[in-house]
């Protein structure tokens, strides 16, 4: 799941909620945040946090684009209801994230 943030901003928190359905414990074990300027998510860094529940975030990234995936198979289905990013304003000089 990928949130465009339409610019590049400072990604400092982010927040995973699932769907009220039933027993969901699991269902997020083994996923990451990646934030970066790429739509290929494994060209972007990751925030450095493994998701294994729903729950707030730090990350500490500049980027455009805001991806939660799994990176390793788990048997569960993947139930995301929702991606929320709190990104900071650009200050980069130019525009640009370094």
């Amino acid at each position: 799941m990928t949130v465009d943030l339409e610019a590049v901003h400072h990604v400092k928190m982010l927040a995973v909620t699932q769907r009220e359905r039933g027993n969901l414990e699991g269902h997020l074990v083994g996923s990451e945040f990646r934030v970066g300027n790429s739509t290929t998510f494994t060209d972007n860094p990751s925030c450095g946090v493994t998701v294994n529940e729903a729950g707030l975030y730090d990350c500490d990234l500049w980027g455009r684009y805001a991806t939660l995936r799994r990176f390793r198979y788990v048997s569960a289905v993947y139930n995301v209801a929702e991606i929320a990013v709190w990104p900071q304003k650009n200050i980069c000089p130019l525009g640009e994230a370094s």
